[in-house]
């Protein structure tokens, strides 16, 4: 039960980088400059970056949980 507790903010991190990876490829398809495009890349970059930093954060709080 407690492992079902602890997997939520996991699968919930894994969701918004899946979805964000998403919208950034739909993002630079529909867009038709090159500037328009690493402009939005960078975006979308920082968008990642963040939620790529609150993942290893719960990896470790779980990892802690866990020692």
């Amino acid at each position: 039960m407690e492992e079902d507790t602890l997997a939520g903010p996991y699968l919930l991190y894994l969701d918004l980088i899946e979805r964000e990876l998403g919208t950034a490829l739909v993002d630079l398809n529909r867009l038709r400059s090159l500037q328009r495009r690493k402009e939005a890349a960078k975006d979308r970059c920082l968008m990642l970056r963040v939620a790529l930093s609150n993942f290893r954060y719960y990896i470790r709080e779980l990892e802690n949980l866990l020692d």
